[in-house]
């Protein structure tokens, strides 16, 4: 009779298919994605570049880690084999045999029975293994079975969160699998025993009657034969006479002896009188269960043997555990802590020096406790404890900072709770809040920075974070240390092409979602709408790039390159100010003389409501407004990289001036600088009102005194104009802008400075012009009636060198990398010029490509193409087109199948063949190693100590364990030369 359970086809080997695997997010997949959400919207807000690449990395990587998902399950072979039977309430175990048929191994590979829980709670425990190249693992699955009779654990479950765990891949195979449950043995009733002639059978009697084996208590049903009835006559009780003999008979279980209990608890019973049988030796014990029916007339005959025991007493359930029986036993072990301590250290060391030390101490104070638990075994401290610090940490970063908010203080108050988190941490959950906060570290320094420095090392701390996520999901041992960095690397490799097309083809939303904290960023160095002595020579000191120019044609000739900024028109006698320049469209007051130039200039961040640009503009960029002495002002501070076009003429006249105007030019404090004033009266009685002449008599008396231009003036402590005219005679730009301005003044020239950048250095590798804060310069305008304002730069009369070649011209510069003092115009200082332009050009693309990719240069690329980017329905199709395709075409190149590596020996064995068939004995298909050296020697007798020996080495390296070295066998192939 077939016993298996009804609908079950058993099966005995099956595929994991493409078609056959599901995938579907864990929940820390669905919370990964909430932390990639918040991270792209701060990095839209902050308009920053560098954070945009990192949250569409991190996109892209995990898309890609679905089709690593899959690919992990998909060709496993499954075969599985039968089950022993089992008692009530004990776990059955199913034997499975996985096999990998392909070239590339499979991690982090996990193996379940799905059927239903018992009423233990317990899930049916998953088991964890990994499959090698080829290799084949045996494994059991268990299950709790869950009632008497056929039990069917339901499918095999084979699932995979690997890589990253973002996602779960697993596919079911219904095996047809069922084991057969026994009754669990119970009950404290002694077992009778039956002869079958007592229960009017007809058994056979076994030989052997005769040996007398031993006595035992009478049961119910024993044979009156069998009583010791001399025992019984002395008052000995009812022994039972026992022959060895009797064992080859039958013993006979009657269902109305068990005299307790309900079915369950009476079967229990009997399955407890079986076990006792066969403990007994008794080889072929049968029931006669005689169990009331609904017809008291009907009797339900079962046999019930050593082979065939079909029922189970139940047990009671307690609650389920919350965790995924997949997660459950996951531990935050030696290993994985370590790896989390040290990614998170090295995403902290950037801030060492942007945050307080005693906060950056309390981090490290916090993953050092952490390391110490995972090596030395130190304990985690309670739960109660933790609180405490979290508590008092919290206090400590308020009372210092007065605020929870804004930029500075966010950043402490995310390395101080990583470090907090880190020290408690212990669950699976735990692990991938600190990964995600890893992220958002990352993150937190490109606010400080976004160089390619920068980058290149947040690059490398997210390679470690990502193989730290791949060590959560895999099995130690599984994955060394070098192989979860390569895969970690081929992942990031692999989602970089998708990263590119989400970081150009993502809507570009221009201005902040919402506002900006105070120290959203950080304070830069530049002009401001001050100058006092020594302000513009410490400028000078900075190598740091104030903007690039890219002109359209032919670049003016170095004294024409005057780049306007602020206009100072008031003074207190040492201190020069802009005041508040007033708006104006009216460029009527311009006579454009020569021709245009037309550049673009890429202008850095300085916090300052201004941009540059060459003498005279007459083009407004968008968003700017032009001021009545033509400087150029933005609305709000330029936090940010700008990029513009101006046309300007650089020959052209500035032909107004107002009566205000005027009379702020003419204006000097009363009281201060007598020796200027006295020698500017004595120029005016010699020279009349002449202007020209007040001029040029001016910057002769610069010329003729002896005065030196150097970056270290002596300082200037009284009348600073006097004391440099007279005394020191030795100053920066600044110094003569002011002395000429207040001589023109005193001699009743109108006059203004005017501050800014003068020339530049031209870098060949991208034909355009590196503009430096050592390029600051600052000169004077004067007010010579029909000729309108005139630039005269008292700079030059002293070194011409300045205005003609250049900063470096006037000054050379001495420092080299790192501050080291070079020999000016030496070789190594022309190596190092060479270094450093080359070096400004990769940084001009970065800027332009990278860092300055926005609303703007979005719209001029995808202009290019014709596409409109104001019509983010296109994009967002073309996005989702364009990573679709990307994907697709990564899922076919992982789908292919790797073709089997060549032994290295076998490949040189076949170029020992190729020789001989060139030699005229070819090998045959059907002919081994051996076989066909001896046709060689047989034919080529001469070839006979070769051909063995290197056949020879050829079977001990294919066949044997032997220590032959590949190496020895490819010179021998190599030195092989049949004829």
């Amino acid at each position: 009779m077939d016993t298996s359970p009804a609908g079950l086809s058993p099966i005995e080997r099956a595929t994991l298919r493409f078609r056959r695997i599901y995938i579907l997010p864990t929940r820390q997949g669905i919370g990964f994605a909430v932390a990639l959400s918040v991270m792209l919207l701060g990095s839209i807000n902050y308009d920053n570049a560098l954070g945009y690449v990192l949250s569409f990395l991190l996109i892209a990587a995990a898309l890609i880690s679905m089709l690593h998902a899959v690919r992990n399950l998909a060709g496993i072979d499954l075969r599985w084999g039968e089950c022993e039977p089992v008692f009530a309430g004990d776990t059955a175990r199913f034997p499975l045999k996985v096999d990998n048929r392909g070239q590339r191994p499979r991690f982090g590979l996990l193996a379940r029975l799905a059927g239903r829980r018992g009423r233990s709670g317990e899930a049916n425990p998953p088991r964890r293994f990994h499959l090698d190249a080829g290799g084949l693992e045996r494994i059991e699955l268990a299950a709790v079975a869950p009632e008497r009779g056929w039990f069917s654990p339901g499918a095999i479950v084979v699932a995979t969160r690997f890589p990253f765990g973002f996602f779960r891949a697993w596919s079911r195979v219904d095996a047809g699998l069922r084991c057969l449950v026994y009754p669990r043995p119970a009950g404290e009733q002694a077992m009778p025993l039956h002869q079958p002639e007592a229960c009017g059978e007809h058994g056979s009697r076994g030989k052997g009657d005769d040996e007398f084996s031993g006595l035992r208590d009478y049961h119910p049903g024993d044979s009156a034969r069998r009583v010791h009835w001399k025992a019984v006559a002395r008052g000995q009780g009812v022994p039972v006479k026992v022959f060895s003999g009797a064992a080859s008979g039958s013993t006979w279980l009657r269902w109305q002896d068990v005299v307790a209990g309900d079915t369950e608890a009476r079967l229990s019973q009997m399955s407890r009188w079986v076990n006792e049988a066969q403990a007994q030796r008794r080889t072929c014990v049968t029931a006669w269960c005689c169990r009331a029916s609904r017809s008291p007339r009907t009797r339900a005959r079962r046999t019930v043997t050593a082979a065939s025991k079909r029922w189970l007493c139940s047990t009671a359930r307690p609650p389920a555990m919350r965790a995924h029986p997949e997660t459950r036993d996951w531990t935050l072990g030696r290993e994985r802590s370590l790896w989390l301590s040290i990614c998170l250290a090295l995403v902290v060391i950037p801030h060492a020096g942007r945050i307080p030390f005693w906060e950056l101490a309390c981090f490290a104070f916090l993953a050092g406790w952490r390391v110490a638990n995972a090596t030395r075994g130190v304990p985690l401290p309670p739960k109660w404890l933790v609180i405490a610090l979290s508590a008092v940490m919290l206090a400590a970063i308020y009372a210092a900072h007065g605020t929870f908010f804004g930029r500075d203080t966010g950043v402490v108050l995310l390395v101080v709770l990583t470090g907090m988190k880190l020290m408690e941490s212990r669950s699976l959950r735990d692990a991938y809040v600190l990964s995600a906060l890893g992220y958002f570290l990352v993150i937190t320094n490109f606010l400080y920075s976004q160089s390619i420095l920068t980058g290149i090392y947040m690059l490398a701390v997210v390679l470690l974070m990502t193989a730290t996520l791949i060590g959560f999901n895999v099995g130690s041992g599984e994955l060394d240390t070098r192989a979860r960095l390569r895969m970690a690397a081929a992942m990031l490799m692999q989602a970089a092409p998708i990263m590119l097309v989400l970081f150009f083809l993502f809507p570009r939303l221009p201005g902040p979602l919402w506002s900006l904290p105070r120290d959203a960023h950080g304070a830069m160095s530049g002009l401001s709408e001050r100058m006092s002595p020594g302000l513009i020579s410490r400028l000078s000191l900075s190598d740091a790039v104030a903007f690039r120019v890219t002109f359209r044609g032919e670049a003016p000739p170095p004294s024409q390159l005057y780049w306007r900024g602020p206009v100072m028109w008031h003074t207190d006698g040492r201190e020069w100010t802009s005041g508040n320049p007033t708006r104006s469209w009216r460029a009527q007051y311009v006579e454009l003389h020569g021709e245009p130039v037309d550049y673009t200039i890429t202008l850095e961040p300085h916090q300052q409501s201004r941009l540059f640009a060459l003498e005279v503009p007459t083009t407004i960029p968008r968003g700017a407004q032009m001021t009545q002495d033509f400087q150029l002002r933005t609305p709000k501070p330029v936090r940010t990289r700008q990029r513009y076009e101006v046309r300007s003429f650089p020959e052209a006249r500035l032909t107004r001036v107002s009566i205000d105007e005027q009379s702020a030019a003419l204006a000097l404090p009363a009281g201060v600088h007598p020796r200027a004033r006295a020698l500017a009266d004595s120029w005016r009685e010699a020279h009349g009102v002449d202007a020209g002449a007040l001029v040029s008599r001016a910057l002769a008396y610069f010329r003729e005194q002896p005065f030196v231009y150097t970056l270290t003036p002596p300082l200037l402590e009284n009348d600073t104009v006097d004391e440099f005219l007279f005394e020191t005679r030795s100053g920066f730009c600044e110094h003569y802008a002011s002395g000429f301005a207040v001589l023109m003044r005193a001699a009743g020239i109108p006059a203004r400075i005017v501050t800014g950048y003068q020339g530049g250095e031209l870098n060949p590798l991208g034909d355009y012009l590196i503009v430096r804060q050592r390029d600051a310069h600052a000169w004077v305008e004067v007010w010579l009636g029909e000729r309108g304002w005139v630039r005269v730069d008292p700079t030059g009369a002293v070194s011409p060198n300045r205005i003609e070649l250049g900063m470096d011209a006037a000054i050379p510069p001495t420092l080299g990398p790192a501050g080291l003092e070079l020999p000016s115009r030496g070789r190594l200082w022309q190596t190092w010029r060479r270094l450093r332009l080359g070096i400004d050009a990769v940084k001009t693309g970065w800027n332009e490509w990278v860092l300055g990719y926005g609303p703007r240069r979005q719209r001029q690329l995808l202009g290019m193409f014709g596409v409109d980017s104001a019509d983010v329905r296109g994009l967002v199709t073309g996005m989702l087109a364009g990573i679709g395709g990307l994907l697709a075409l990564l899922a076919l190149g992982l789908a292919r199948r790797r073709p089997a590596p060549v032994d290295p020996a076998l490949r040189i064995y076949r170029r020992f063949c190729r020789k001989l068939a060139r030699a005229g004995v070819a090998r045959r298909a059907s002919e081994g190693p051996l076989a066909f050296a001896a046709r060689v020697t047989a034919h080529r007798p001469q070839l006979r100590s070769a051909v063995e020996r290197i056949t020879g080495m050829y079977v001990a390296l294919r066949y044997a364990d032997s220590d032959a070295r590949v190496s020895e066998f490819r010179r021998a192939v190599r030195a092989f030369r049949p004829r």
